[in-house]
């Protein structure tokens, strides 16, 4: 929790991504053999563009992100968790999504859900921990790398979160990269 918000009070003032090239579906790749060691009754399903460029990212910032992304479906799915990842290269951007079965997001919510501190749901329906943070932190980091986020529904149920982010060499299209740790 303090690191959330300490990483989001940088990501608020002073957080520029350090960019450096990067594997997307390695380190997605990676992720989730750890996730799949710590979740072992999760059915994580990955499905990636043989063509997938490199990108130019900061990788901390995008480990984070995915991280946040995949937590979150593993804890709003409550039975037969069934999470899909798909990369895929579209008009000069790389699309990451993630898919869930799980309970899903109001129309009012998905308004709100990337606001700080906001949290799904109310403290009666609550089933799981959190700080409301996460999705703040995923959309300025992303918003960082000049990408986009969106949130869909998931048919039949469950939630989509989708992610474009710019391919780009050396910085070029960034006004404002600098080395930045975390």
């Amino acid at each position: 929790m303090v690191n959330d918000l300490l990483l989001s009070a940088k990501l608020e003032t002073v957080f520029e991504p350090h960019l450096e090239p990067m594997d997307l579906a390695g380190l997605v790749r990676d992720i989730l053999q750890k996730l799949r060691d710590k979740y072992p009754k999760v059915a994580f399903s990955i499905r990636e563009d043989n063509h997938l460029p490199a990108i130019e990212a900061d990788k901390l910032g995008l480990t984070s992100v995915i991280l946040n992304l995949l937590e979150n479906a593993v804890k709003y799915t409550f039975e037969k968790p069934k999470i899909d990842i798909v990369l895929d290269r579209k008009d000069g951007m790389v699309s990451l999504s993630v898919a869930d079965n799980g309970i899903g997001i109001s129309e009012r919510d998905k308004r709100q859900i990337f606001e700080k501190f906001f949290r799904v749901g109310n403290e009666d329906t609550r089933r799981t921990k959190g700080t409301g943070l996460g999705l703040f932190i995923v959309k300025e980091i992303v918003k960082s790398h000049e990408g986009t986020i969106a949130v869909l529904d998931n048919q039949p149920k469950g939630t989509i979160f989708s992610i474009t982010l710019p391919i780009r060499k050396n910085g070029i299209g960034t006004g404002r990269v600098k080395a930045a740790a975390f």
